[in-house]
């Protein structure tokens, strides 16, 4: 995806919010999601899926003597 689009459309979020500081995570986030929904499935086809992890092994159980 565009930085720049993202970052564009970031900005647009911060300004149609009225400039709310400490929110730039939540709004380049949206956009990110934003414009992947805008471009389509086709888009998101060439991500990387991410691996499957093994579940975490439970310590054996202790006994007491």
């Amino acid at each position: 995806m565009d930085f720049q689009r993202i970052q564009e459309r970031a900005y647009a979020l911060w300004v149609e919010e009225g400039y709310v500081d400490g929110r730039a995570d939540e709004h380049w986030l949206r956009a990110e999601r934003e414009l992947s929904y805008m471009a389509g499935p086709e888009a998101n086809e060439n991500k990387a899926k991410p691996k499957k992890r093994a579940p975490a092994k439970r310590p054996a159980a202790r006994r007491v003597a």
